[in-house]
């Protein structure tokens, strides 16, 4: 029982999906804004549709990553106590990176935006957890 009390999993499932998909809609939208905003202007139901289709896209996939990484990660840093936000940034950076280079096509421009979902999925997530308030709570109630 006291393994669901310290990693909270409702709290961090709940976390993850709302970071997830506002770090698609953040870092995708702006994105294919800057570069079709005058498509969307001439025609805007059919782009925003398109817009809307790979942001889900990529919340899909984003959801997998975190089944497969996310979720490890965020356990192996809880029970090490290790809650801080740069260790749940960079492996985070890195796989949205690998993840946007697989898009060899489009690479210039899906690897970097993979490393900004990466990058912006981590802060959400951790926004929204807060694990270091656990660790502090933890401590608080050992004293």
């Amino acid at each position: 029982m006291k393994f669901l009390e310290r990693h909270k999993p409702f709290k961090t499932i709940i976390a993850m999906a709302i970071a997830d998909i506002l770090a698609n809609l953040i870092v995708i939208g702006t994105i294919r804004t800057a570069f079709e905003w005058q498509y969307i202007l001439r025609d805007p139901l059919p782009n925003l549709n398109s817009i809307g289709g790979q942001m889900m896209t990529f919340a899909a996939i984003g959801a997998v990553v975190w089944l497969l990484a996310g979720i490890p990660v965020h356990l192996v840093k809880m029970t090490y106590n290790e809650p801080g936000l740069w260790g749940y940034v960079w492996p985070a950076g890195i796989a949205g990176t690998i993840l946007g280079a697989a898009y060899i096509p489009l690479f210039l421009i899906t690897a970097p935006a993979g490393l900004l979902i990466g990058i912006f999925n981590a802060v959400i997530f951790w926004l929204i957890r807060r694990p270091d308030k656990d660790t502090m709570q933890e401590t608080a109630s050992a004293h």
